[in-house]
């Protein structure tokens, strides 16, 4: 196999005049085409004293310097099966030379020696020492096609091991940013395992406990306060999403004798509200049985004593003139598990998968669960379709007392 490698090579000779130099015009074996365009690159530096079967004699060094891992890449780039890379070696050439200008500091240093401190300084000489041909310090485009060849050049001895790490590699505000947001989904994600987990572990004692502790605490101070905290943690423990329980309004709440019930229809999304849920129809009606209804009809005296306002919020921050923030919320029952009750904090959402457990272990179908807490699955709207509707709430109201007769008993704690 014979190659043409036909690439020309544009250099500056001692008076700043661009040449042009053909590389390797004659038919070469591959192996006769790269040393020819090896031979051709070394000569444009002094750097090397000569080049022998392919081996070059670096000045009898031992360690690899930045000036030799610069142009090892510099040949790495310009060569490619006898050929020279459009623009490539020109660019790199002069890069190469710019970055090892004594004044910047790189010249003869040991790779290993390169860290992110050296190559900050190094950043900051470029932009402030002036160059001989203008008396100005680099322009930001040249900076940048400097520093991209480093690090490209650093990136290669880190993927063959040369150095364990590279020192480019130092994060942007935006890159730190970006860690942050993966290292706290990553650290959400394993609160939420470690919630599940426990699930089944505090199943017959956990949720009765936080209906015993808030219940007597309204009783020792039956403030407004006291009875919002325990009335929405009561409706997370009847399959409510956080935001469904703050979107709650009066006017979507029935006190009729006989069709007590709640209509789930608008969630906050933050500190918005909106009319839609993840339920199947964007609305789903919950009958209202004990311990819920008592606590629910307390709750809508109270507020309805604050205000005329029918379609006023069910609940408010606590000094009764606000909205009720999910940050008021979040942090009311952390301190609630943590200070109050001892014990290690699962979300306020951990309550929705309390409910499902509970009302699982309670034998209740999975349509009414689904009915229940408005679960939107592909399989479960499958099974909806292919069995019915509930016509009437005899089913759910029969869980939900079930479920309410369950959460009042007294706590089961385990042995220890």
């Amino acid at each position: 196999m014979m190659w043409r490698a036909q690439k020309w090579l544009t250099i500056t000779d001692g008076a700043g005049e661009p040449k042009r130099k053909l590389i390797n015009a004659t038919r070469k074996t591959p192996e006769q085409a790269v040393y020819a365009v090896l031979e051709r690159l070394l000569t444009i530096d002094g750097t090397y004293a000569n080049f022998d079967n392919g081996v070059r004699s670096l000045r009898g060094r031992n360690i690899l310097t930045i000036d030799e891992l610069l142009h090892n890449h510099l040949i790495e780039v310009s060569t490619g099966e006898g050929a020279i890379r459009e623009l490539t070696a020109k660019n790199y050439h002069y890069a190469t030379k710019s970055i090892l200008r004594p004044e910047y500091g790189l010249t003869g240093l040991a790779v290993e020696d390169i860290t992110p401190d050296v190559i900050r300084e190094w950043r900051a000489k470029l932009e402030a020492i002036p160059t001989l041909r203008t008396g100005k310090p680099l322009g930001s485009l040249y900076i940048k096609k400097m520093v991209m060849f480093l690090n490209d050049a650093l990136s290669a001895a880190t993927a063959t091991g040369i150095i364990p790490s590279n020192p480019m590699s130092v994060k942007t505000p935006a890159d730190k940013r970006r860690a942050k947001i993966t290292r706290d989904n990553e650290e959400q994600q394993r609160a939420e395992r470690a919630e599940l987990e426990q699930i089944n572990q505090r199943l017959t004692w956990f949720p009765q406990l936080l209906f015993q502790h808030l219940t007597a605490e309204f009783e020792n101070n039956p403030s407004d306060w006291n009875h919002t905290r325990l009335c929405y943690v009561a409706l997370s423990f009847i399959g409510l999403r956080p935001s469904e329980v703050r979107g709650l309004a009066l006017d979507k709440i029935n006190l009729a004798k006989g069709r007590e019930a709640l209509t789930i229809s608008q969630v906050f999304s933050g500190n918005k509200l909106v009319n839609a849920t993840k339920t199947r129809s964007s609305t789903r009606t919950i009958p209202l049985v004990e311990p819920w209804l008592s606590i629910v009809r307390e709750q809508v005296r109270r507020r309805e004593n604050a205000t005329d306002d029918k379609t006023a919020m069910l609940f408010t921050s606590p000094n009764g003139k606000g909205t009720f923030r999910q940050q008021t919320q979040n942090n009311d029952y952390r301190e609630i598990i943590e200070q109050d009750l001892q014990l290690d904090y699962i979300r306020l959402y951990a309550n929705r998968h309390l409910t499902v457990s509970a009302l699982q272990k309670l034998s209740t179908d999975i349509n009414t669960i689904s009915e229940i807490v408005g679960w939107e699955k592909p399989t479960d709207e499958t099974m909806l379709k292919v069995y019915g509707h509930y016509e009437d709430d005899s089913a759910t109201i029969e869980a939900l007392t079930k479920l309410g007769n369950f959460f009042t008993q007294a706590p089961i704690m385990p042995q220890v």
